[in-house]
Order: C-alpha cells, then sequence, then structure tokens
C-alpha cells in the first residue's frame, strides 16, 4: 500500500475451525500460508479470515471499493491459542499476531475490521483470555489512529453441536458492546437472529451438509453469509476521499 493512499482492509477471521467442520488443509501442506499482500489500490476492502470470512466477503457491498478476499491453508486463526495447537495443520499466526504484521508492513488502511472468538471458545480458552487479547490489539491499533470495527460472534443454530459455548459467546459478545474496545463495533446478531429463539440462529440459515438433515453448528448457509455480508457493508464508515 503506498503512503498516503486511503485503503480499507477488512480482516474477518472468524474463527470457526477448530473442529471437522472446517475446511482441511491442503494435502501435504505443512507451511504456514504466504503473507497476506499489500494494496496499491486507493480504496480496497481486505478480508482476511478462513473459510467462514472468503463467503462473507463475497457478499460483502463496497461501491466504490475493491474487495478482496485469501483463504489460508488452516481455517482455524483465533485470537489466543497457540500456533501449533492442532497437530499435523501447518502454524499461522494469531489474528493478533496477523493485523500487527499486515499493519507494520503496510501501512495504517483506511478501516479495519476483525472478527472472531469461536475457535477460542471451542478450545476452551476463558473468555478473559479473549479479552485481553483483544483489549491488547485495540489499544495497538488506536495508538496507531486505526479506524477499527469490531464484529460481534454471529447467533449459533439450536440444532448444532456448538451451543454448549453459548453463554461464553454471550458474554463476549456483552462485553464487547459495552465499550471495552477501541472502534465501532458491528453486532451482527440481528441478521441472523430467529425471532422466536432469540440469539440463535434463524431456521432459515442452517446449512444442512447431508441428505439426513444434519445441520452444521457453525457456518450459515449461503442466505446467511448474504446477511453477515450485510451487516459488515452496513458497517463500513464512508470512504474517505
Amino acid at each position: 500500500m503506498r503512503k498516503g493512499f486511503a485503503v480499507t482492509w477488512v480482516v474477518l477471521v472468524s474463527l470457526v475451525g477448530v473442529v471437522a467442520a472446517c475446511t482441511p488443509p491442503p494435502s501435504g501442506s505443512g507451511t504456514p500460508p504466504a503473507d497476506v499482500p499489500c494494496s496499491d489500490s486507493d480504496h480496497v476492502v481486505r478480508v482476511h479470515g478462513d473459510s467462514l470470512a472468503f463467503h462473507i466477503a463475497r457478499a460483502i457491498d463496497a461501491p466504490g471499493r475493491t474487495v478482496m478476499d485469501r483463504t489460508t491453508a488452516r481455517a482455524s486463526l483465533s485470537f489466543d491459542l497457540p500456533e501449533n495447537a492442532e497437530l499435523g495443520l501447518p502454524a499461522v499466526s494469531s489474528i493478533v499476531g496477523t493485523v500487527r504484521d499486515w499493519v507494520d508492513r503496510c501501512g495504517v488502511p483506511e478501516v479495519l475490521v476483525i472478527q472472531g472468538g469461536i475457535n477460542d471458545l471451542a478450545s476452551s480458552v476463558p473468555v478473559t483470555d479473549i479479552e485481553a487479547a483483544v483489549s491488547g490489539l485495540s489499544d495497538w491499533l488506536e495508538a496507531r489512529d486505526v479506524t477499527t470495527v469490531w464484529m460481534t460472534i454471529h447467533p449459533l443454530p439450536t440444532a448444532g453441536t456448538y451451543m454448549w459455548v453459548q453463554p461464553a459467546r454471550q458474554a463476549y459478545n456483552e462485553w464487547l458492546k459495552a465499550g471495552n474496545v477501541h472502534g465501532i463495533v458491528a453486532d451482527c446478531v440481528p441478521y441472523l437472529e430467529d425471532p422466536a429463539h432469540p440469539d440463535t440462529m434463524a431456521p432459515a440459515y442452517w446449512w444442512q451438509v447431508d441428505i439426513w438433515g444434519t445441520i452444521e453448528g457453525v457456518h450459515p448457509n449461503q442466505a446467511g453469509y448474504d446477511q453477515l455480508g450485510r451487516c459488515i457493508s452496513d458497517a463500513l464508515p464512508p470512504t474517505v476521499g
């Protein structure tokens, strides 16, 4: 990114790959994903994340901006898990490390959007540890005048196998919305919420993964991705310049 250019980068590190639900690494993959490239475009919406993020990127409506996305060999980025948490999978930086490395290499973007937390919760990382990691990153970005949008963890389907993390997920979302981070908080819960069962995913967005009607516990279907893309589109500040 050329200095002085206004670049919007969206980092949607939607952490949903700690179990088999996420896309496995390519056969023979044993090295970390390549560095996220910089951009010399004036206005770029940068989507950095995992198996959920690149679907969201395709649903973002950002007039006057170029939406870019990047998939990784390992879809399990987290705020607070060790890099080699999953045996046999390539190491990958945490969200904190990935964001810092990109800003250090490419400069201050116009807007940075960050989403995450599911992989941490699914690995029983305490909510306080996630909050501490997010707070540290938020302070680091604020010190560099990075306009940041933080995304809440989306609702989960009641028919899935992740509802056991619901109390921790709710606690993290409430903490995020309580003004504990610098910048904007994009609450995407209403975009997927079931009116009959608040703070859970509406059945219209459940992803049925087989002919027996098995519901995937984290990822939504395409209609759900479209809603999350709309949430990000609505949260993006006006283009600068």
